[in-house]
């Protein structure tokens, strides 16, 4: 029911509107829900008055993460939604080969439907990578990444000491929030990281002062 009601709204008002636009660009990125099941998130930006605005579209799920797959899922999308290949003029991914392939990846098997569609990869990809090597040099970082990443593997790896730090939050009266993974790629992951071990700092010194 949550699903339908979704793909109605998407429908009567984000889906006409991208229809409407003298032109669209595509964005798209996968990864595993909590099922392990892979999935593709799509977002489209496009002339709303005459101003570029970016939306959410759709998520479907993929049997597979390779380029054809995933090409299969964007054009899939493209033509139950009766978007017109002549008005998109530009598609954004992550620099994975995949994704970035100039032979066989999905940024080139688009464009044998679109010759035009220009491919970028994400600025927000390119700002992570550069940022992880910049600090490479710096070894206070290196250590604060090593224990963001210690921590999230101890909650993680491990349902007792998650549930302890449960506990001590709710005494505490702070938000139970999970260490979130850091990850190299993923923008805005350490800052999602630290900023949940800020937050639940407290907890976090007790549970471990417990363990």
């Amino acid at each position: 029911m949550l699903l339908d009601a979704r793909d109605t709204w998407l429908e009567r008002t984000q889906i006409q509107s991208l229809r409407s636009s003298p032109c669209f660009s595509i964005l798209a990125d996968e990864c595993q829900d909590i099922f392990t099941q892979e999935e593709l998130s799509i977002c489209c930006r496009w002339i709303v008055d005459g101003y570029p605005e970016e939306h959410f579209v759709d998520i479907l799920h993929v049997k597979d993460v390779d380029a054809a797959s995933i090409t299969q899922a964007l054009t899939t999308f493209i033509e139950v939604n009766n978007l017109d290949y002549r008005r998109l003029v530009g598609q954004g991914y992550d620099g994975a080969a995949t994704f970035s392939g100039c032979t066989n990846g999905v940024q080139r098997r688009i464009r044998t439907q679109s010759a035009h569609v220009v491919y970028i990869h994400c600025a927000c990809h390119r700002l992570q990578l550069a940022s992880i090597q910049a600090a490479e040099p710096i070894t206070v970082i290196n250590k604060m990444f090593g224990t963001m990443t210690s921590l999230w593997k101890l909650f993680y790896y491990s349902p007792k000491k998650a549930e302890a730090l449960k506990v001590v939050q709710s005494v505490l009266n702070l938000p139970e929030l999970k260490v979130v993974k850091p990850s190299s790629t993923r923008w805005l992951s350490h800052e999602r990281c630290l900023s949940a071990i800020r937050k639940d700092l407290p907890a976090l010194i007790i549970t471990l002062q417990q363990l």
